[in-house]
This record gives structure tokens, C-alpha cells and sequence, in this order.
């Protein structure tokens, strides 16, 4: 009966010491959420243009100290996004589709980080920006006949609303003007080439 009592005594011993530590283990995890939060919205588009099959929302640490998180949503999300378990702190966020016909932007209606606003994430709360992004304004371009020479048209609809000259201002020899479009995913109108003989793709981004 002895030892039959001593063993029992040695069980609760070892089941009160693991309840201690699992109280401890929940104390940290409380303190540890309670210095994240979470930021989301919906996005919205204005002037009836092809939406993108896919937006990124990118958030980077205002300090530039850090590296950026990032979440995606869909249409069939209702283009509705959520970054749970941010550290809480200021952020500037990136709204860049993929494809469709709309133009990359930062919060709030900045075109890079430099002019963005700063978005401030509370600890154990939510901050939502919801923003509309704009219409990629559409380009004309223009290939001088002679000299391969190229410069391009700035449209807002059918009006022109400035003109500029392209850096790389011959068009590649052999080859004729294919699209344009944003092939590399960074929110910037990018020109395709067609080479005439073998049919192979040039890119400029």
C-alpha cells in the first residue's frame, strides 16, 4: 500500500508541474499578441476598365528597416485583403495588380514611397485603407519610318495630354512594335517587340 500510495503521490506532482509551465507558456503567448495588429480594406476601381486577375498589397516598414510583408486577393475575394499578425508600427503600403488595365499606386493616391502617407498598425487592433485605384493611362507610340526613331503619345481617352521621347529611342533592328504591358509584374507599361525573321520577343521594361 505504500508504494502504491508514494507512485500516486509522484503522478500529481508531475501533473501540477506541467500545469504551471503551460500557464507560464500562455502568459508569453498573451504578451506576444498583444504586440501585433492587423491592416485590411477592400480595393476598389474606378472607370470601368478590365480589372486584373490579381492584386498584391504590399506593406513595407516606413523606417525602411525591415522587410515588406505581403497578402493577395482576388475578385472573387471581393477584392477584400487582410494582414493579420503585423508587428505593430508604421507601414506605407503598395497596392500592385497583376494584368488588367489598371496602374500600380501606394497609399494614399501616391505614384512611389517617397510621397506615400504613412499607415499606423495599433497593437491588438485593425486599420483599414480602402483604396480605388486608377486607370493605367494608355500610350501611343510612335516609330519613325527612316531612322527606327521613337517617341510616344500621353492619353487621357482620345486627348493628348503630353508627349515624351523614349530613352532607348531606335527600335531594335528587324523587328516590329508586337504590345505593351506590364510583363514583369512591377506596375509599369512595358514594350514588345516581334523580331520579322524567326518570330522571336524582345521586352523593354
Amino acid at each position: 500500500m505504500k508504494s502504491f500510495s508514494g507512485r500516486g503521490v509522484k503522478l500529481l506532482r508531475v501533473r501540477a508541474a506541467v500545469l504551471v509551465a503551460m500557464a507560464g507558456f500562455g502568459l508569453d503567448l498573451s504578451t506576444a499578441s498583444a504586440q501585433v495588429g492587423t491592416l485590411s480594406g477592400t480595393i476598389g476601381f474606378s472607370g470601368g476598365g478590365n480589372e486584373p486577375e490579381l492584386m498584391n498589397v504590399f506593406l513595407h516598414p516606413a523606417d525602411s528597416g525591415g522587410s515588406a510583408s505581403s497578402v493577395q486577393t482576388t475578385a472573387s475575394e471581393g477584392w477584400n485583403f487582410a494582414a493579420d499578425n503585423l508587428p505593430a508600427g508604421d507601414y506605407r503600403v503598395q497596392f500592385r495588380p497583376q494584368g488588367g488595365a489598371y496602374a500600380s499606386e501606394w497609399w494614399k493616391d501616391a505614384a512611389g514611397p517617397e510621397t506615400a502617407a504613412v499607415v499606423t498598425v495599433s497593437a491588438g487592433s485593425t486599420t483599414t485603407v480602402s483604396p480605388t485605384l486608377n486607370l493605367r493611362p494608355a500610350t501611343i507610340i510612335w516609330r519613325e519610318d527612316t531612322s527606327g526613331s521613337l517617341s510616344a503619345w500621353l492619353m487621357e481617352g482620345v486627348v493628348r495630354t503630353g508627349e515624351a521621347s523614349i530613352l532607348q529611342d531606335t527600335a531594335p533592328a528587324g523587328s516590329d512594335l508586337a504590345g505593351t504591358g506590364d510583363f514583369n509584374g512591377d506596375g509599369n507599361a512595358d514594350i514588345l517587340w516581334r523580331q520579322r525573321s524567326g518570330g522571336n520577343l524582345d521586352v523593354w521594361y
